[in-house]
């Protein structure tokens, strides 16, 4: 088919991106990963944005072991 029959269709392209920090685990990378991406598509999508600052609190891991470490489970 030649090319002046081809319709043309729009394509978008928006990513959310991070680093990953010495903190992190998969799920907290994910989390601003997908954050970014949200925040891309709402400013109108065909955006790039970053996702540092985008934390949930990071909980302190030693902490939480020791509160469930006598719930037996």
């Amino acid at each position: 088919m030649p090319a002046s029959y081809v319709k043309p269709y729009p394509i978008a392209f928006s990513a959310g991106l991070t680093a990953a920090l010495p903190h992190d685990d998969r799920s907290s990378i994910l989390y601003r990963a997908d954050r970014a991406l949200y925040v891309a598509k709402a400013e109108g999508r065909n955006c790039t944005r970053i996702g540092l600052g985008m934390d949930r609190a990071v909980p302190d891991r030693a902490a939480a072991q020791e509160r469930t470490a006598g719930r037996g489970s």
